[in-house]
């Protein structure tokens, strides 16, 4: 008999496992789509060298309405100075959300061979260059890094490949440098107890399919005798 239970909780555990890749597989093959919902909140902080007085040293935007590829967003920006200003954007990411929003966000999730148009003739294509682990925002993700160059210009964007949104922004001038960087958002949750929530809900998922085998076999077990 504790053989047959042993056979039947390997089994009950095997599945709970299949169960997990399956899930992992389907997100890891999704089809790109828009990787934020409406009410989704980014904030930027921003510094520069050699730029003059009165430039942007925040920027922060808010998912007003997702309709399709379809967004409405409300950009914050605020000055050295003190000036605040609001913008609304509407922006077809897979159009122009380099034309009209700067590349801000991008279809997600980003894979391996994803290139996307910079909104730029000139410009043309910008391809996924590589891919890193980094820390924004109080938690470590998975981005996305492409560069371009063009004469005495050079950019970096760094994306987070989930949501498809800007998470880091270089760019060097002959005359000055920009960077833009995530310091607070909605759309992920800082560490739980020193670990990284995606990798805590798959762990509480198996605790608790572990202690769910566990006490249906010592029941069934309590019934029979």
């Amino acid at each position: 008999m504790k053989a047959l239970e042993k056979v039947s909780m390997i089994r009950s555990l095997s599945i709970a496992l299949l169960v997990l890749t399956i899930l992992t597989v389907n997100l890891a093959n999704a089809e790109l789509g828009v990787g934020v919902k409406q009410g989704d909140l980014m904030e930027y902080g921003v510094s520069y060298e050699g730029l003059p007085e009165l430039a942007a040293n925040f920027f922060g935007y808010e998912i007003i309405d997702v309709n399709n590829n379809v967004l409405t967003i409300k950009g914050t920006t605020n000055y050295s100075n003190g000036t605040i200003e609001t913008e609304n954007y509407v922006v077809d990411i897979f159009k122009n959300s380099f034309k009209d929003f700067d590349g801000f966000i991008i279809p997600s999730p980003i894979g391996e061979d994803l290139s996307f148009f910079s909104g730029d003739i000139n410009r043309g294509d910008l391809n996924i260059s590589s891919f890193e682990t980094k820390e924004y925002s109080g938690a470590n993700r998975d981005v996305a890094i492409t560069n371009f160059s063009r004469d005495d210009s050079s950019s970096i964007y760094i994306y987070d490949r989930s949501h498809g949104v800007l998470v880091e922004y270089q760019r060097f001038e002959s005359d000055y440098s920009l960077s833009v960087k995530l310091e607070n958002t909605n759309l992920w949750s800082s560490k739980i107890f020193g670990i990284e929530p995606n990798y805590f809900y798959v762990l509480t998922i198996l605790i608790v399919l572990i202690i769910g085998v566990v006490l249906f076999l010592a029941l069934r077990k309590k019934l029979r005798s």
